[in-house]
């Protein structure tokens, strides 16, 4: 395939960008959905939600996989830079979401909107660029670790996400950040040592984490009645981003994809290439599209209307975040070509 991505892995950054927005969405009204009595719903619900995190995993393994071996040996400040204009853009565009939607946008939110890429608005963006500067020493120092060190340091940083796991908001930049490493570190592993015991178990970790999640959440619902303090304990201790479970479902669902027959589809990497879109023009305003869309009050009256009206919404928000992220990718590619003007003419 030469130098062409292969399509397994960009068909499962698309998947990925679905699963995230139907966990999302799936919380409206404070987590309605999850705190009513267990149902035919609920399950769906549950089923958005185990997937929801793990895909965040899984998002990072495929960045992971494509930035070690890059041929960057430097800081490559052009990428930071593009990506801060594409998530200024597209907050700018959240915000008319948010007017349309009946929400006060005053000049506090305008400001906000201008620094959003690093002011913890997009949690994962701020990471991300994190990253794209660190990178290339990470690289340089996992070219220097034997295999047993590279575990050793894989195990070292998963004990520090799970000090967030079960001291959540001890360290949450911190712990964010963490996150991102360890997924780096353990999907640099895997594609240094293709025997790993993640690729040997792969499927057997993937099935059992992924049944552990949904039936610990059902339990969970029998027997805890009070639909309150069930998404309290549900969220912090079952599926948040730093759950052993929802990581190693993540993981182990990236190294079952990358094993797969490899399959070119000009399509699906095109799609794939805009697919960040779909994260930053919802992740903001999850809200606003709720509103638009009528979603709560569709749950509360008329439950076969309101099934219609997400789907509806989801295939609205992925379709409109694509077509958004073709826009910010080229104002942002302009921006650096002024940018590489300015710099020759100096």
């Amino acid at each position: 395939m030469g130098n062409r991505r292969n399509s397994n892995i960009e068909l499962a950054r698309i998947i990925c960008m679905i699963g995230i927005v139907l966990f999302h969405l799936s919380r409206f009204d404070s987590w309605r959905l999850y705190k009513d009595g267990l149902g035919a719903l609920q399950i769906g619900a549950f089923l958005f939600s185990a997937w929801g995190c793990a895909f965040v995993s899984c998002f990072i393994a495929i960045s992971a996989w494509f930035l070690y071996g890059s041929s960057d040996k430097k800081l490559d400040f052009k990428k930071v830079s593009s990506l801060l204009i594409e998530v200024t853009f597209v907050a700018i565009v959240t915000l008319m979401i948010k007017y349309i939607a009946g929400e006060p946008i005053g000049l506090k939110q305008v400001v906000k909107c201008m620094f959003s890429a690093v002011d913890g608005t997009y949690w994962y963006v701020l990471c991300y660029i994190v990253l794209l500067l660190i990178y290339p020493l990470l690289n340089a120092f996992l070219e220097t670790l034997n295999k047993e060190d590279h575990a050793k340091i894989c195990f070292f940083l998963g004990g520090g996400v799970c000090c967030e796991f079960l001291f959540p908001g001890s360290a949450d930049c911190l712990g964010a950040i963490t996150l991102f490493v360890l997924v780096y570190f353990v999907t640099v592993y895997m594609k240094k040592y293709r025997e790993s015991f993640i690729f040997s178990y792969a499927k057997m970790i993937f099935i059992a984490s992924f049944l552990g999640i949904i039936l610990l959440g059902i339990v969970m619902r029998v027997l805890i009645n009070d639909g309150e303090k069930f998404v309290g304990l549900y969220n912090l201790k079952l599926i948040n981003r730093y759950s052993p479970f929802m990581i190693l479902n993540g993981v182990s669902l990236f190294a079952i994809i990358i094993q797969q027959k490899s399959f070119y589809s000009r399509v699906v990497n095109w799609i794939a290439k805009y697919s960040f879109g779909i994260y930053l023009i919802h992740a903001n305003c999850c809200t606003a599209w709720i509103t638009i869309f009528g979603i709560t009050d569709s749950y509360v009256k008329e439950r076969q209307s309101f099934i219609v009206r997400f789907l509806l919404m989801v295939f609205i928000i992925i379709i409109f975040g694509i077509i958004v992220d073709v826009l910010a990718k080229k104002i942002a590619d302009k921006a650096s070509r002024f940018q590489s003007r300015i710099m020759k003419c100096k």
